[in-house]
Protein backbone atom coordinates (compact mmCIF):
# COMPACT_ATOMS: atom_id res chain seq x y z
CA UNK A 1 0.00 0.00 0.00
CA UNK A 2 1.24 3.64 -0.64
CA UNK A 3 0.47 4.88 2.41
CA UNK A 4 2.47 2.14 4.60
CA UNK A 5 4.95 2.43 2.04
CA UNK A 6 5.30 6.04 2.82
CA UNK A 7 5.44 5.14 6.62
CA UNK A 8 8.47 2.94 5.82
CA UNK A 9 10.30 5.19 3.70
CA UNK A 10 9.78 8.00 6.53
CA UNK A 11 10.91 5.92 9.31
CA UNK A 12 8.38 5.84 11.35
CA UNK A 13 9.51 2.44 13.17
CA UNK A 14 13.05 2.52 12.94
CA UNK A 15 15.92 4.86 12.09
CA UNK A 16 18.02 2.94 9.88
CA UNK A 17 14.96 3.34 7.09
CA UNK A 18 16.51 6.80 7.12
CA UNK A 19 19.84 8.94 6.13
CA UNK A 20 21.14 10.08 9.27
CA UNK A 21 23.05 13.02 9.59
CA UNK A 22 24.65 15.30 12.40
CA UNK A 23 24.67 18.18 10.12
CA UNK A 24 21.53 20.35 9.92
CA UNK A 25 20.45 20.44 6.25
CA UNK A 26 16.99 22.35 6.88
CA UNK A 27 17.71 25.35 8.82
CA UNK A 28 14.79 27.63 8.22
CA UNK A 29 16.40 29.76 5.40
CA UNK A 30 16.90 26.90 3.16
CA UNK A 31 13.64 25.52 3.53
CA UNK A 32 11.44 25.70 0.84
CA UNK A 33 9.01 28.82 1.43
CA UNK A 34 6.13 27.87 -0.52
CA UNK A 35 4.55 24.46 -0.91
CA UNK A 36 6.15 22.04 -3.11
CA UNK A 37 2.33 20.25 -3.26
CA UNK A 38 -0.77 21.61 -1.99
CA UNK A 39 -1.89 20.20 1.44
CA UNK A 40 -4.24 17.31 0.80
CA UNK A 41 -4.59 13.31 0.88
CA UNK A 42 -2.45 12.08 -1.72
CA UNK A 43 -3.69 8.43 -3.12
CA UNK A 44 -1.81 5.66 -4.69
CA UNK A 45 -1.39 5.45 -8.48
CA UNK A 46 -1.61 2.07 -10.18
CA UNK A 47 -0.86 1.23 -13.64
CA UNK A 48 1.46 2.53 -16.21
CA UNK A 49 1.73 5.23 -19.06
CA UNK A 50 -1.58 7.20 -18.72
CA UNK A 51 -3.92 4.21 -17.72
CA UNK A 52 -3.65 4.55 -14.29
CA UNK A 53 -6.46 3.94 -11.34
CA UNK A 54 -6.06 6.53 -8.20
CA UNK A 55 -6.75 3.91 -5.50
CA UNK A 56 -8.74 6.62 -3.17
CA UNK A 57 -10.65 4.31 -1.13
CA UNK A 58 -8.51 3.06 1.12
CA UNK A 59 -4.57 3.49 -0.04
CA UNK A 60 -4.01 7.54 1.01
CA UNK A 61 -2.00 9.37 3.17
CA UNK A 62 -3.18 12.95 4.73
CA UNK A 63 -0.51 15.81 4.26
CA UNK A 64 -0.28 18.78 6.30
CA UNK A 65 1.67 21.97 5.26
CA UNK A 66 2.61 24.31 7.83
CA UNK A 67 3.73 27.73 6.37
CA UNK A 68 5.24 29.14 9.50
CA UNK A 69 7.70 26.50 10.03
CA UNK A 70 8.16 25.80 6.42
CA UNK A 71 7.34 21.52 6.92
CA UNK A 72 5.03 19.05 5.82
CA UNK A 73 3.66 16.57 8.41
CA UNK A 74 2.50 13.19 7.36
CA UNK A 75 -0.35 12.05 9.09
CA UNK A 76 -0.69 8.05 10.45
CA UNK A 77 -4.17 7.31 10.28
CA UNK A 78 -3.43 4.07 11.91
CA UNK A 79 -1.20 5.39 14.77
CA UNK A 80 -1.49 9.22 15.01
CA UNK A 81 1.59 10.09 17.62
CA UNK A 82 3.40 8.09 14.87
CA UNK A 83 2.93 11.27 12.47
CA UNK A 84 5.97 12.44 11.11
CA UNK A 85 6.65 16.46 10.50
CA UNK A 86 9.55 17.30 7.87
CA UNK A 87 11.38 20.63 6.86
CA UNK A 88 11.87 20.47 3.33
CA UNK A 89 14.95 21.95 1.25
CA UNK A 90 15.48 21.29 -2.54
CA UNK A 91 17.99 19.20 -3.75
CA UNK A 92 17.62 20.09 -7.73
CA UNK A 93 16.17 18.62 -10.29
CA UNK A 94 12.71 18.12 -8.79
CA UNK A 95 14.16 16.09 -6.16
CA UNK A 96 13.68 17.55 -2.14
CA UNK A 97 15.69 16.53 1.23
CA UNK A 98 12.70 16.20 3.94
CA UNK A 99 14.21 16.16 7.45
CA UNK A 100 12.60 15.22 10.80
CA UNK A 101 13.22 13.91 14.36
CA UNK A 102 11.78 10.60 15.56
CA UNK A 103 12.40 9.06 19.27
CA UNK A 104 15.04 6.92 17.81
CA UNK A 105 16.35 9.49 15.96
CA UNK A 106 19.75 9.47 19.07
CA UNK A 107 20.42 13.04 18.30
CA UNK A 108 20.88 12.71 14.48
CA UNK A 109 18.67 14.53 11.71
CA UNK A 110 16.50 11.75 10.17
CA UNK A 111 16.26 12.09 6.23
CA UNK A 112 14.61 11.10 3.18
CA UNK A 113 14.71 11.87 -0.42
CA UNK A 114 11.19 12.28 -2.29
CA UNK A 115 10.32 13.59 -5.91
CA UNK A 116 7.84 16.13 -6.61
CA UNK A 117 5.31 17.99 -9.27
CA UNK A 118 2.23 19.24 -9.65
CA UNK A 119 0.15 17.56 -7.47
CA UNK A 120 1.89 14.48 -7.28
CA UNK A 121 5.05 13.04 -5.39
CA UNK A 122 7.21 9.63 -4.92
CA UNK A 123 9.35 9.30 -1.34
CA UNK A 124 12.34 7.10 -2.68
CA UNK A 125 13.29 3.61 -0.65
CA UNK A 126 16.52 4.74 1.08
CA UNK A 127 19.76 3.06 0.09
CA UNK A 128 20.76 -0.59 1.94
CA UNK A 129 23.88 -0.51 4.69
CA UNK A 130 26.09 -1.80 1.49
CA UNK A 131 25.11 0.10 -1.06
CA UNK A 132 25.32 3.02 0.79
CA UNK A 133 29.08 2.77 1.75
CA UNK A 134 29.49 2.40 -2.26
CA UNK A 135 28.20 6.39 -2.05
CA UNK A 136 29.67 7.27 1.10
CA UNK A 137 33.39 6.24 -0.42
CA UNK A 138 33.05 9.31 -3.29
CA UNK A 139 32.49 11.85 -0.73
CA UNK A 140 35.72 12.34 1.29
CA UNK A 141 34.61 15.57 2.47
CA UNK A 142 32.48 14.71 4.81
CA UNK A 143 32.99 12.86 8.18
CA UNK A 144 30.99 9.49 8.68
CA UNK A 145 30.04 7.78 11.65
CA UNK A 146 27.88 4.39 12.33
CA UNK A 147 24.95 3.76 13.74
CA UNK A 148 25.19 0.29 14.44
CA UNK A 149 26.14 -0.67 10.44
CA UNK A 150 24.73 1.78 9.12
CA UNK A 151 27.02 4.75 7.71
CA UNK A 152 25.94 8.32 9.58
CA UNK A 153 27.22 11.81 8.45
CA UNK A 154 29.12 13.28 11.50
CA UNK A 155 30.76 16.52 10.25
CA UNK A 156 31.40 18.55 7.12
CA UNK A 157 29.60 21.55 5.24
CA UNK A 158 25.74 22.11 4.17
CA UNK A 159 26.49 22.13 0.59
CA UNK A 160 28.36 19.01 0.75
CA UNK A 161 25.55 16.95 2.74
CA UNK A 162 23.51 17.91 -0.06
CA UNK A 163 25.93 16.61 -2.88
CA UNK A 164 25.85 13.48 -1.01
CA UNK A 165 22.17 12.79 -0.18
CA UNK A 166 21.83 13.86 -4.54
CA UNK A 167 24.12 11.31 -5.21
CA UNK A 168 22.43 8.64 -3.09
CA UNK A 169 19.01 9.38 -4.40
CA UNK A 170 20.00 8.86 -8.07
CA UNK A 171 21.66 5.44 -6.55
CA UNK A 172 18.39 4.44 -5.10
CA UNK A 173 16.46 5.02 -8.46
CA UNK A 174 18.89 3.35 -10.50
CA UNK A 175 18.38 0.55 -8.29
CA UNK A 176 15.30 0.42 -8.12
CA UNK A 177 15.22 0.54 -12.25
CA UNK A 178 17.28 -2.63 -12.14
CA UNK A 179 15.11 -4.33 -10.31
CA UNK A 180 12.19 -3.56 -12.73
CA UNK A 181 10.07 -1.92 -9.36
CA UNK A 182 8.24 1.17 -10.57
CA UNK A 183 8.10 4.43 -8.91
CA UNK A 184 5.18 4.45 -6.05
CA UNK A 185 3.65 7.42 -6.82
CA UNK A 186 0.65 9.43 -4.68
CA UNK A 187 -1.45 11.98 -6.45
CA UNK A 188 -3.45 14.56 -4.76
CA UNK A 189 -7.13 12.86 -4.61
CA UNK A 190 -10.06 12.62 -1.58
CA UNK A 191 -9.76 9.78 0.71
CA UNK A 192 -12.77 7.59 1.22
CA UNK A 193 -13.87 8.13 -2.22
CA UNK A 194 -14.31 4.99 -4.86
CA UNK A 195 -11.25 4.14 -6.59
CA UNK A 196 -11.51 5.43 -9.79
CA UNK A 197 -9.34 6.31 -13.56
CA UNK A 198 -7.17 8.86 -13.04
CA UNK A 199 -8.37 12.42 -14.46
CA UNK A 200 -6.07 13.70 -17.36
CA UNK A 201 -4.26 16.59 -14.91
CA UNK A 202 -3.44 13.99 -11.99
CA UNK A 203 -1.92 11.66 -15.56
CA UNK A 204 0.07 14.78 -16.69
CA UNK A 205 1.45 15.30 -12.64
CA UNK A 206 1.85 11.47 -12.27
CA UNK A 207 4.23 11.40 -15.39
CA UNK A 208 5.92 14.54 -14.71
CA UNK A 209 6.93 13.15 -11.23
CA UNK A 210 8.42 9.78 -13.43
CA UNK A 211 9.89 11.96 -15.63
CA UNK A 212 11.93 13.60 -13.16
CA UNK A 213 12.95 10.56 -11.94
CA UNK A 214 14.16 9.74 -15.24
CA UNK A 215 16.26 12.85 -16.04
CA UNK A 216 17.56 12.72 -12.80
CA UNK A 217 18.76 8.92 -13.68
CA UNK A 218 19.73 8.93 -17.37
CA UNK A 219 20.59 5.61 -19.13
Amino acid sequence: MFRKYLIIAAALAASACSYGSAVDVAPMADRIAQPVIPAGDYCAAKGAQGAYEIHSEDDCAPIIWHAEARSYTMVDTDTPSDSVTAAIVALGGGVYAAQYETPDSKGMHEINMVIASGKAFAALAPLGDAELDAVVKRHRKLVFGRDGKRATVASGKVEDVKAYLRDAAGEALKLQRAKGEELSVGVLDKQGTPDHPASPSQVKDIESVKALAEKFTPR
